[in-house]
């Protein structure tokens, strides 16, 4: 700002002043990013923390207090998944899990990982595993008993 002042001429002054807008410009640009980053990790720890709940868009986008179409953007654009896409990669991911560990009833599964209808739960899972709950789990079974020292 000194400097601005004591500029030797108009031509200084104006050139110093493109500088600085160019330089507030980048900062705003960057803060921006980084803000909008930011708010992509929360919504996905959020996701992470609370994928077996019923997770509403608008719900979501009010905990954030932004616009639920802005979020759904944002999110969208930032990590080339939907939302819902994420949910359903995080809840398939924690029943294949589930299905590895546990002797859990396929319906026990499902509600756990939030599904409500096990016929929908098994429909998501073969669609995105290639198998339904019940032969995954005795596909993977079958592999840790080959696995097995005699």
């Amino acid at each position: 700002m000194d400097r601005m002042l004591e500029a030797p001429d108009w031509i200084s002054l104006q050139k110093q002043c493109q500088d600085l807008a160019l330089s507030v410009q980048f900062y705003l640009n960057i803060t921006k990013t980084t803000l909008k980053e930011k708010v992509v990790h929360e919504i996905k720890a959020y996701l992470e923390s609370h994928y077996h709940e019923n997770i509403q868009l608008d719900q979501l986008a009010e905990r954030f207090d932004l616009n639920s179409s802005y979020v759904s953007n944002l999110y969208s654009r930032s990590t080339g998944q939907t939302i819902l896409e994420y949910v359903t990669w995080l809840r398939i991911r924690k029943a294949k899990k589930m299905l590895w560990e546990s002797s859990f009833k396929i319906s026990k599964t499902s509600s756990n990982v939030g599904y409500d209808n096990q016929r929908y739960f098994c429909q998501v899972f073969k669609k995105h595993v290639g198998a339904s709950p019940g032969q995954y789990r005795k596909e993977h079974m079958m592999k840790s008993e080959e696995n097995q020292p005699l």
